[in-house]
């Protein structure tokens, strides 16, 4: 009988719907930082929105402290874009259940997914 080695971490599968969806959020999310980099008075919208959410209980403690950090860091713009754009294991999550809801409209977020339909973000975002 053949004995499996025990790993000390864990593989998880997605699904390329899944993967789909991430490059889609992150798509948004980088219309989003361009939008808060070119108005700043949205900034104030998303750190309340940031805060309320904690408040609520629906940002866990690092989800909140890592968009509170990045939006402190808006001056940085290839840094603060990256805090929003990060194709990450837990960013992808964060994102998931992202605060910056309300920012964007209908149709800013329509271009932003027809602009990086082709998942060439990565590239986007490098060179920003």
């Amino acid at each position: 009988m053949r004995q499996h080695k025990k790993r000390n971490y864990r593989v998880k599968k997605t699904s390329l719907a899944d993967e789909n969806i991430d490059r889609q959020i992150q798509a948004i999310h980088f219309a989003i930082a361009k939008k808060l980099l070119a108005h700043p008075k949205w900034v104030e919208f998303a750190r309340d929105n940031i805060e309320r959410k904690q408040k609520l209980g629906q940002l866990t403690y690092g989800a909140y402290l890592h968009w509170i950090s990045t939006l402190d860091n808006i001056a940085n713009e290839k840094l603060f874009v990256l805090g929003l754009t990060e194709y990450s294991a837990k960013l992808r999550k964060w994102r998931r259940q992202t605060p910056f809801t309300g920012i964007l409209t209908e149709d800013e977020r329509v271009k932003a997914l027809e602009a990086n339909s082709l998942g060439a973000l990565d590239s986007i975002v490098l060179n920003f």
